[in-house]
């Protein structure tokens, strides 16, 4: 849990018993287990805005520095859609390469066209 505000230890102290209750609940309603000891609750000054953020395989967690935010950037020759996981540019654009030239994805580097020589 992220709080707006540095808050006194007794108040930190009362929202994880609220989160203990919760999740004692939700363990008896919905039959399913939540580990207490793993509620953390910290001021938002110190939080890591990419702590709780997924990012997949092809991207990583970047803190927007205009809004303090976590989003998952994609890596060089991925995309993402509609606010969808990233995805490679070959897959989203078909017809990235021209002329019969197969696209592939070149690591750290981006979307590259490979083309087949006169000798092939």
């Amino acid at each position: 849990m992220k709080l707006d505000k540095p808050v006194p230890y007794n108040v930190t102290e009362a929202v994880h018993c609220v989160l203990e209750d919760f999740c004692n609940a939700a363990s008896k309603r919905l039959d399913i287990e939540i580990d207490s000891r793993s509620l953390e609750v910290e001021p938002a000054d110190q939080a890591d805005p990419c702590k709780f953020l997924a990012c997949n395989e092809f991207s990583r967690c970047m803190v927007n520095s205009w809004t303090d935010e976590a989003e998952c950037l994609c890596d060089p020759g991925y995309s993402t859609v509609d606010g969808l996981p990233c995805q490679s540019t070959c897959t989203l654009q078909p017809d990235y390469c021209l002329n019969g030239g197969l696209c592939e994805i070149i690591p750290g580097h981006g979307a590259t066209c490979r083309y087949k020589t006169a000798d092939q």
